[in-house]
């Protein structure tokens, strides 16, 4: 009787010792998934700032370039002006010494 008790003892020892290391690696793996989660938030963050910078680096590269367009057009209706005015003052020259 007292084998008995001893190996069921023991054997009561074995099945706690053995659910106590699967426990033991449950919990381990639970705290390599929360730090798989937490480095996976990291990097979503990271990729969330980094697409916005991206974003406000284009919307400045796109006003740029619209104003150096409307810059250009600008300047284009200058030239456009000044070639008028001088057409009109070699007309006006011409007219004046046909006189």
């Amino acid at each position: 009787q007292e084998e008995r008790q001893a190996r069921e003892g023991e054997e009561q020892r074995q099945t706690l010792k053995a659910a106590a290391l699967e426990a033991d690696e449950e919990r381990q793996a639970a705290m390599l998934t929360g730090e798989e989660e937490r480095k996976a938030e990291e990097v979503a963050v990271e990729a969330a700032r980094k697409a916005e910078q991206e974003e406000r680096q284009a919307r400045m590269a796109a006003e740029a370039a619209r104003r150096e367009a409307e810059e250009e057009h600008r300047a284009s209706e200058a030239r456009a002006e000044e070639e008028r005015k001088a057409r009109e003052a070699a007309e006006e020259a011409a007219r004046k010494a046909e006189q």
